[in-house]
Formats: structure tokens, C-alpha cells, sequence
């Protein structure tokens, strides 16, 4: 398996979350551990199905008619992934005589989800992210507000500093972000 960057050692790195101050603009080195060792286990979490069902059903001589809806819910293995099912089902059928009979069924099925998980082996897949490409120098909890924006810096556009960084390294120019 490869390595991606320096040993977890406890050295001193300035990192995505070190502290920032904004009069300054320095960033605090902090201890580079391990601190994401469990991130997949931290990310996932337990999944869920539940299947509700109601149905009713008449007879008479010549006719007969059911009626049924069901709801699955499932809660996925990952945040923000869920699946709702509706299915609304109606059978009747009509004895016109001994030997001839009509059967109608009719069946409904409606999916809704804020969110289909890309599962394949792949990039985009949350079990490739967290164990191939993944690292440990994070912890996914401290990531949970990440959308609030970083540790005191106003204004500041997720991921803006990666491609300033990359930016600068490529042109050459000295790097002021980790200063």
C-alpha cells in the first residue's frame, strides 16, 4: 500500500484545522497524528428498513376486489441516504360465467430519494474513498460542520485554498497560506 506524506509522529504541521488567527494570519502548528484512524467506521452508520402494509379485500358471487399500499423506508449506511417506496396495488376480477373469468391488476410504485449513494467500485464510492484513498491525518467527526466555513477565516470558499496552493506551486510563487 503506498503512503501518502510524512509518518504520524507527533511533529508539528500546520494543518487544515490548526488554529487561525485572523489579525495575523498565521496558522498555529499542531501534533500530526493518526487522528482519522476509524474515519470509515465514524462515517458509516447503521441502515435501516422498515415496511408498513394495509390491505383490504371483498367477495361477493360474481366479483372480487383487493386493494393494497405499502411504504418501505430505508435508511442508508451513509449520511444524507435514504429510500422511500410507495406502492399502491388494486386486483379485481368479474366471473361472467363458470367458464369465462376477467382479472385486471393494477400496481403503482413510486421511489423517492434526496439522495442515491454512488456504490460502485469507483472514485466517487465512500467505501473506495475511505479505504484507498482515504487518510488518517483527519477525523470525519471534525468535518461535520465543515459547511459553516473554517476555523475563523471569514469569507473563505471551501477548497479556494487547495487551488491556491496548487496554483502557487505550479507558477512558482512563494506559498503565504501556511505562513
Amino acid at each position: 500500500m503506498p503512503e501518502w506524506g510524512p509518518r504520524f509522529e507527533g511533529q508539528l504541521v500546520k494543518q487544515y484545522d490548526s488554529p487561525y488567527d485572523p489579525i495575523t494570519g498565521i496558522r498555529t502548528a499542531t501534533p500530526y497524528k493518526a487522528r482519522g484512524a476509524n474515519n470509515f467506521t465514524n462515517f458509516a452508520q447503521t441502515g435501516m428498513i422498515t415496511t408498513d402494509n394495509i390491505s383490504l379485500a371483498t367477495t361477493c358471487e360474481k366479483s372480487d376486489v383487493r386493494l393494497s399500499y405499502s411504504h418501505t423506508y430505508q435508511k442508508g449506511m451513509f449520511p444524507n441516504t435514504k429510500l422511500n417506496l410507495d406502492n399502491f396495488n388494486i386486483n379485481t376480477g368479474y366471473n361472467f360465467s363458470s367458464t369465462f373469468r376477467i382479472e385486471g391488476n393494477l400496481n403503482l410504485n413510486v421511489q423517492y430519494s434526496p439522495n442515491i449513494p454512488d456504490v460502485s467500485y469507483g472514485p466517487n464510492s465512500y467505501s473506495y474513498m475511505f479505504k484507498v484513498y482515504g487518510s488518517a491525518d483527519y477525523d470525519v467527526n471534525s468535518l461535520k460542520d465543515i459547511y459553516k466555513g473554517p476555523m475563523g477565516v471569514n469569507n473563505l470558499v471551501q477548497y479556494a485554498l487547495v487551488v491556491q496552493m496548487i496554483s502557487q506551486k505550479i507558477c512558482g510563487l512563494p506559498n503565504k497560506i501556511n505562513q
